[in-house]
């Protein structure tokens, strides 16, 4: 089994069957994590989406047919059902979540960040601060948080848009 030395700076050399092996070059970044007393290394992938595009392969079914089972079971399931009540339940109890999912329903793909909800609508009277409250804690799980560079868009879940939009048709 090859070696390294950790040096008085904390650094370490790899063997170069080690290099050849997993065709590292100087410059390359490494991740590093301690699972248990182990250090374990690995090459970081140059695209995290290409590293785990087919890593779930064959979790849901083999076949399209088996992941679409798979889905239909969990939608018709009594949870399901449950998660939505629970959403229509906190949308209908309280004004200003209300007001924050019927402002989401306006923007582009039901999307947008506290600071825009802030300006836009029935919401600039509600502080940026509970805004931001009401994304992340009282509508935790029917809208998902998508973090980019310096930004943070929420947006509500594909379901919740379908629900939302089959009551305004039925209402109407």
């Amino acid at each position: 089994m090859p070696t390294a030395t950790v040096s008085s700076k904390g650094q370490i050399t790899l063997p170069a069957e080690l290099m050849r092996a997993m065709k590292l070059k100087a410059g390359d970044k490494l991740l590093v994590e301690l699972i248990g007393d182990q250090l374990v290394i690995m090459p970081k992938p140059a695209s995290w989406v290409d590293h785990f595009v087919g890593s779930m392969k064959g979790t849901y079914g083999k076949t399209p047919e088996e992941v679409d089972a798979y889905v239909a079971s969990l939608r018709a399931g009594p949870e399901r059902g449950q998660w939505l009540d629970e959403f229509w339940i906190a949308y209908y109890s309280d004004e200003s979540t209300k007001r924050v999912v019927d402002q989401l329903m306006c923007e582009q793909d039901f999307m947008a960040s506290a600071h825009t909800l802030s300006r836009k609508g029935q919401v600039p009277q509600l502080p940026e601060g509970d805004i931001e409250n009401i994304l992340e804690k009282r509508l935790n799980g029917w809208v998902r948080r998508l973090q980019g560079e310096g930004t943070v868009e929420h947006f509500l879940v594909t379901e919740v848009v379908a629900e939302i939009k089959k009551r305004q048709a039925l209402a109407s």
